[in-house]
């Protein structure tokens, strides 16, 4: 048995509390700067766009990154079909 088969890594659970805490630190030091600048905003709603808005953004990157893989997977397999003599 691997050591890596017995121990799991606390640091996984905690690199995202620490990524939670960077994004709530964000979110109020826009908070901030908004009304700074004299614009006033309903915080909960602005909170809440934000989150939407992440959501979309990793929704559409895995989506692409998907994508890409598919169309390099059926780049490799037409590669492989000519060197195999199917095409």
């Amino acid at each position: 048995m691997r050591t890596e088969d017995i121990y799991d890594c606390p640091i996984h659970e905690q690199i995202g509390e620490l990524k939670t805490m960077m994004a709530n630190e964000h979110d109020r030091v826009l908070i901030r700067a908004i009304q700074q600048v004299g614009i006033e905003i309903d915080q909960e709603s602005l909170v809440q766009a934000i989150h939407n808005d992440r959501q979309r953004y990793e929704e559409a990157y895995k989506r692409g990154y998907s994508d890409c893989q598919k169309e390099y997977e059926e780049k490799m397999q037409r590669a492989i079909d000519i060197l195999n003599g199917k095409e």
